[in-house]
């Protein structure tokens, strides 16, 4: 039982380091200005969802009898899958769509910019369980984000709004 409450202190204690120094990271990236530009990301909800639907095999590993765990993992391995998970949670509450007046960012730690008037492409793929936007530029390079986030209806309108003449979505 005392192991079972170490392993449980060790995983708890790897997951909160990891998610406050990714938070602090967040905190820098996120002082650039947004005015005059619209932003869409995940909603905390989905952020807090994950944390706890993803927090469970490792706390079950971790209060696991010795005799289960061991086949299992030990503390190292219940450390590394803490802080996994935490950058995996620290990408989910970063993702963003930025669509300003002369371009369109997409990501989270370094956004992907497309500038409109570079636009050769735009294509909406409607899956059977999401629906994917892509922007293309002259040299191949693209950019896509998925109806995941919210708001995914009013930042279509908005990058097709903002799109030059020329250039006509494919459905």
């Amino acid at each position: 039982m005392v192991i079972s409450v170490i392993s449980l202190l060790v995983y708890l204690g790897a997951a909160a380091g990891m998610y406050l120094i990714l938070r602090f990271i967040q905190r820098n990236i996120q002082r650039l200005p947004i005015d005059g530009r619209s932003v869409f990301g995940y909603a905390k909800s989905t952020v807090v969802t994950l944390l706890v639907f993803s927090s469970v095999p490792g706390i079950l590993l971790a209060t696991a009898t010795p005799k289960i765990r061991h086949p299992l993992g030990s503390n190292i391995e219940i450390a590394v899958f803490a802080c996994v998970f935490a950058v995996m949670l620290n990408y989910t509450s970063l993702y963003r769509v930025v669509i300003s007046d002369v371009s369109v960012k997409v990501g989270a730690y370094r956004l992907k910019a497309v500038e409109f008037k570079d636009i050769v492409r735009v294509t909406y793929f409607l899956g059977t369980r999401s629906s994917v936007v892509r922007v293309y530029e002259e040299g191949g390079r693209r950019v896509a984000f998925s109806n995941q986030i919210p708001g995914f209806r009013d930042c279509f309108n908005q990058l097709k709004a903002r799109l030059p003449a020329r250039i006509q979505v494919e459905y």
